[in-house]
Order: C-alpha cells, then sequence, then structure tokens
C-alpha cells in the first residue's frame, strides 16, 4: 500500500512538473517574440513633472538662426548619439533626443515657410528638405503611439490654449541626459550642430 501512495504521489509530482514546464514555454515563446526589439535604457528614475505653459518654449525662433537656451538645454553634450558595449556596440541615438530632433526641426520649418508666406526672411538654419520633415512628422507620430501617454490631463473647455498646470509622473529626464552625455560619440550642444560620425 505504501508503494501505491509513492507511485501516485511521484506519479502526480511529474505531471504537476510538466504542466508547469509546458506553460513556461508559452511564456518563453511569447517573451522570444520581442527578441528583435531595440534594447532600453536601463533607467529606474521617476520624477514629478509640472505640465505648464512655457513661454520660452512657444516663442519663435530668433530669424538670424541663432541658438536657442530653452531648447538647446533638452539635448546633452553629444547630442544624444551613443555607444557602449552592450546595449549599442554600434553607433545609436537614444529615442527621445532623436524625437526632439524631429520635434525641433518641423517647428523651424513651421516659422521658416510663415516667414516666407508673409515674405519675411528667416534663417533656415537647423531645417533639412521636405523629406527630412516628412520622416519626422511620421516617426514622431509613431514614437506618440508607441509610448502612448496614458495621463489622464484635465480639460478647459473656456480657451483653446489656456494656461495649464498640473503633475504627471515622467521619467527623470536629467537621468537620461546623463546617460547619454556619458556614453557620447561626440562632443557638441544644441540643436544647430553639423558633424559628420
Amino acid at each position: 500500500m505504501k508503494v501505491w501512495l509513492v507511485a501516485a504521489v511521484t506519479l502526480f509530482l511529474c505531471s504537476l512538473s510538466f504542466g508547469a514546464g509546458w506553460a513556461l514555454r508559452g511564456t518563453h515563446t511569447k517573451r522570444s517574440a520581442f527578441s528583435d526589439i531595440v534594447p532600453s535604457l536601463p533607467l529606474t528614475g521617476l520624477s514629478r513633472q509640472q505640465v505648464m505653459t512655457l513661454h520660452e518654449m512657444q516663442a519663435a525662433p530668433p530669424a538670424n538662426g541663432s541658438h536657442e537656451p530653452a531648447w538647446d538645454k533638452l539635448i546633452p553634450n553629444g547630442l544624444g548619439y551613443v555607444q557602449h558595449p552592450v546595449l549599442a556596440p554600434e553607433v545609436s541615438i537614444i529615442g527621445v533626443f532623436h524625437q526632439l530632433h524631429c520635434l525641433y526641426t518641423v517647428r523651424r520649418a513651421y516659422y521658416a515657410a510663415h516667414a516666407a508666406s508673409i515674405g519675411q526672411e528667416f534663417n533656415r538654419a537647423g531645417v533639412r528638405e521636405p523629406p527630412h520633415i516628412a520622416h519626422c512628422l511620421d516617426y514622431l507620430q509613431q514614437s506618440l503611439v508607441c509610448a502612448a501617454d496614458i495621463g489622464v490631463e484635465p480639460f478647459y473647455a473656456g480657451g483653446h490654449y489656456p494656461d495649464v498646470m498640473f503633475a504627471r509622473r515622467c521619467r527623470d529626464f536629467s537621468e537620461v541626459q546623463a546617460w547619454a552625455s556619458e556614453w557620447r560619440v561626440l562632443d557638441g550642444s544644441g540643436f544647430i550642430f553639423d558633424s559628420a560620425l
């Protein structure tokens, strides 16, 4: 009788082990479907960001094409181009800095087109040809959908662009900038920068 009990318990444990292995195999298969996805930075810092109207960010760029400190402070030394032995063995750019570059380029293209439409001169520094602008618009659309900010923001029905202010939880952007600066492949700052990598 004891032999039968030991055999039953052993069979039960083997079945349980086989079932767990089968279930984990399915989980492993699902994870391996993401094996071709680009790596992410190993950063975990979060910060409280106050969303508000920033007039210096909304101001038109200088017509003479000079640097804009309010915008340039977003880009770390090295412009976000990095090389890391594990995460980026080849020269790469961190996504947020590519996105900011595109936003800046589209912004300058808008102001250049607006100035031209009213017969004014505008230095096109930082603006590239229409295919570059098209790439940037497409890339930003995909980036917004990918990141899919799911914060629930207040709606101000009283006006189109009110001075809004609310808090949200964000990645610690200074941590991202510091990592990019540490692993940079070139020196340079600001958005208006030309260099061959």
